[in-house]
């Protein structure tokens, strides 16, 4: 059933830009709008990606719903999703305003913290992996390996 509400965002996400486009928003551009740095093509461009972000928005939700599904969702793929997600709406923004609604910087920042965060996660879980790997065992409380662990006689590697 998640997989089917995933489907349905991505589809109803894909329906809103298309048939928000064709017929809200060249029908809304026919009409006098508010003039903003010297004409209303700023006005137009803004009322334009804030309403293809939803849809952006949308498609992360998509992802997390799959990711769910999938019994993948991890602290770090959840992070890495929703970075993407605020990554994407961050370009998005930037390019479609050339820079000039400054909403761009706030998700980008956004992005970037979920991506620091979902790097240190992942740093955690290969130096933890690591450990067990060599025979070590994990102390969670102090976040360091013990390799020193005590093994039975005949266990250590010497004769």
């Amino acid at each position: 059933m998640l997989l089917l509400a995933a489907f349905l965002v991505v589809a109803i996400g894909l329906a809103h830009s298309f048939l928000g486009e064709r017929y809200i928003l060249t029908r809304l551009f026919r009409q006098p709008l508010p003039r903003l740095f010297g004409g209303d093509r700023f006005t137009k461009q803004t009322v334009r990606f804030a309403w293809h972000i939803t849809t952006i928005a949308w498609f992360g939700f998509a992802a997390l719903l799959f990711l769910l599904y999938i019994d993948h969702a991890t602290r770090s793929s959840l992070l890495i999703a929703i970075g993407s997600t605020f990554g994407l709406t961050a370009l998005v923004t930037l390019v479609a305003s050339r820079a000039k609604h400054l909403s761009w910087l706030v998700f980008g920042a956004i992005s970037i913290i979920c991506f620091v965060f979902a790097w240190q996660e992942i740093q955690e879980f290969l130096a933890i992996d690591a450990c067990l790997d060599s025979g070590g065992r994990f102390n969670y409380q102090m976040h360091v390996c013990d390799s020193e662990v005590s093994r039975p006689a005949g266990q250590n590697g010497s004769s």
